[in-house]
Order: structure tokens, then C-alpha cells, then sequence
């Protein structure tokens, strides 16, 4: 009899653990890239700078790091919206590559959320009303919001 108990709340925990795991995994799938690390931005403006990178960013007058800090974390966002599948969008590889430092940059063939350098495309840094993309033909999206 104890035994029976003791195997009914044992697999009352899994369910319970499995229906909470399933729950936060789907709801993070949603919104997948708020902000980046300076490490991530850094990494990314050396990836497309290249050996330019100290003197147009990280040594200069020009506060473009600053502009690409805040592009990053404050207007860049990528979800995944699968109501959105059938709408039609600007796609990103319409935005064309940011390849003046590395001619080495290509368009991405898929979407990989560990690898994805926003700095590679020519996104409106400073954008006057909000603009979507969508990745290839897949249901993410990619949202630059204005400053206010």
C-alpha cells in the first residue's frame, strides 16, 4: 500500500516537473534576443570591422560603439511568431551585407541564434518607424523599433 502511494506521487512529481519544464521552454521560444553582452557586441563588430575595428569603433571620437550598443539593446529584437507565418514581410537578405571591412561576410543560410551578427546586415541604425523582417522562410522575426 505505501508502496503504491510512494510510485503514484513519484510520477505525480514527473508530470507535474514536465508540464512546468514544457510551459517555461515554450514561453522563452517567444521572445529569444533582448540584449547582448559587451563581449557579444564586441565579437560582433570585430567579426565585421576586422582589422579596422579599434580605429572605427572602439578607439574613436565617433561614439559608434555607442550607437551600436543601443541599437542592439534597445531597438533589435528577434521573436519567434508563428501567427505571422503567410504575412508577408522585408526579408532580411533584401537588406544586403555589410561587407566594406570584411569581404568575407556572407548572407546566413539558416538562422542560427548562437551565431547571428545583427552588424553583418544594413539595418536602419536609426530608424524613423518600426521595421520587420523575416528571417528566410521561417517564422522569426525581427523587429527595429524607434528611440523615444
Amino acid at each position: 500500500m505505501i508502496y503504491a502511494i510512494f510510485i503514484k506521487k513519484k510520477y505525480q512529481f514527473i508530470v507535474i516537473t514536465f508540464a512546468f519544464s514544457f510551459t517555461v521552454f515554450s514561453f522563452s521560444q517567444n521572445k529569444l534576443k533582448t540584449t547582448f553582452t559587451s563581449t557579444e557586441i564586441n565579437d560582433f563588430v570585430i567579426e565585421v570591422f576586422q582589422n579596422e575595428a579599434n580605429e572605427l569603433v572602439f578607439n574613436s571620437n565617433s561614439k559608434r560603439l555607442q550607437l551600436i550598443t543601443v541599437f542592439l539593446n534597445r531597438q533589435f529584437s528577434i521573436a519567434y511568431h508563428p501567427q505571422y507565418s503567410g504575412k508577408k514581410f522585408k526579408q532580411l537578405s533584401g537588406l544586403g551585407i555589410n561587407n566594406k571591412y570584411n569581404k568575407n561576410l556572407s548572407i546566413d543560410q539558416s538562422y542560427n541564434p548562437r551565431t547571428f551578427n545583427p552588424l553583418k546586415y544594413k539595418f536602419p541604425l536609426s530608424s524613423k518607424s518600426k521595421e520587420m523582417y523575416r528571417i528566410g522562410r521561417t517564422d522569426y522575426i525581427i523587429t527595429i523599433n524607434t528611440l523615444n
